[in-house]
C-alpha cells in the first residue's frame, strides 16, 4: 500500500494515521513506513489494510472519538481525483 505523504502523521518519531474504526469512530493507528515514491507516497509496510478507511484532511480541531461520514474525493475537493 502507498500513501500521499500529507495523509501520514509523525509524533515522536512514530508514524500514524487516522482511521474510521468499526463503528464509525476516529481512531489512531500506528503504522510501520517503508520508501518514499517520487517524494509524494510512502510505502506502509503494517499498520493499515485495503478495507481501512482513511480520515483525510486533518484539521487543527481533529480528535480522536470523533464521529466521521464517508466522503469521496469529489466530495472533499470537489472535483474528480484520478
Amino acid at each position: 500500500i502507498y500513501l500521499m505523504r500529507s495523509m501520514i502523521r509523525r509524533e515522536n518519531g512514530k508514524s500514524f494515521v487516522y482511521v474510521r474504526n468499526a463503528d464509525g469512530i476516529l481512531e489512531k493507528r500506528n503504522i510501520k513506513v517503508g520508501k518514499d515514491l517520487w517524494g509524494y507516497y510512502t510505502e506502509i509496510k503494517g499498520g493499515l489494510t485495503n478495507e481501512d478507511w482513511i480520515a483525510f484532511p486533518y484539521g487543527k480541531d481533529l480528535k480522536e472519538g470523533a464521529a466521521t461520514v464517508e466522503a469521496g474525493m469529489n466530495e472533499l475537493y470537489g472535483y474528480d481525483y484520478y
